[in-house]
């Protein structure tokens, strides 16, 4: 079952043509993909060492072996969207396409979040 809200859907669209078990075969190198990548990118973005090259492997082992990346992966969730969403929002303050893929992506995947976290807030005012 899809547990996203309907304005994630285009996300899911383009696996739709295709035969269930290929298309489930292919979302999961996908948001692997984007999870490994995600990690890399994260972990240059925020300064980690680059410098011997074998550093750039401790990105990708974290990612490997921390628990809830692996398990969303699994059930197919669209955890490698939310991390490349992270990594969009960092990249964002510098480059302008990635301001617009970061709105896109931003809207697509954390509205329904903001809006749950902005109704629980306005609850709590007086």
């Amino acid at each position: 079952m899809l547990w996203t809200p309907p304005w994630t859907l285009p996300l899911y669209t383009p696996f739709a043509p295709l035969d269930p078990r290929p298309a489930h075969l292919l979302w999961l190198a996908m948001q692997a993909g984007c999870v490994l990548g995600s990690a890399l990118w994260l972990w240059m973005a925020f300064g980690g060492p680059i410098r011997p090259a074998w550093w750039l492997a401790a990105p990708v082992l974290i990612a490997l072996t921390f628990g809830p990346p692996r398990v969303l992966i699994i059930h197919g969730q669209n955890a490698g969207f939310v991390l490349l969403g992270l990594w969009i929002d960092r990249r964002v303050a510098t480059t302008p396409l990635f301001t617009v893929a970061g709105t896109i992506l931003g809207m697509a995947l954390g509205g329904f979040w903001m809006y749950q976290r902005l109704r629980r807030q306005s609850k709590r005012l007086p």
